[in-house]
């Protein structure tokens, strides 16, 4: 089994992407920064964690890999303790949509992603 600790981001998105038969036109159809992102992929650019955290919704991906994505790029994890942080999490369990989250934030007053 690969060791995620010594995966790259790109490696990691790669991988989750793979796993989901997922092609990352698809991932990113939704999301703003299109160039950008295809970057992230190739592992060309390097993603912010709000970033990581709107592919990572895109993605379906659970907390838990969201996590391990975000510690691959040096990133911290999501702390429940956070409210931003624990609505992020919740959305991720429950595959809540983007632009549900950001209405959620926003009406917490929550910096959106």
């Amino acid at each position: 089994e690969k060791d995620f600790l010594t995966e790259t981001t790109a490696q990691c998105l790669t991988r989750l992407r793979k796993e989901r038969n997922m092609v990352v036109a698809d991932i990113i159809r939704n999301l703003e920064h299109g160039d950008y992102l295809y970057k992230v992929f190739q592992g060309t650019r390097t993603a912010s964690r709000d970033v990581l955290l709107s592919i990572s919704i895109a993605m379906r991906l659970q907390p838990e890999e969201t996590n391990r994505l975000l510690c691959t790029a040096g990133l911290a994890p999501l702390n429940q303790n956070v409210c931003r942080d624990f609505i992020i999490y919740w959305a991720l369990k429950n595959e809540t949509p983007i632009t549900k989250i950001n209405d959620m934030l926003y009406e917490l007053a929550e910096k959106t992603l």
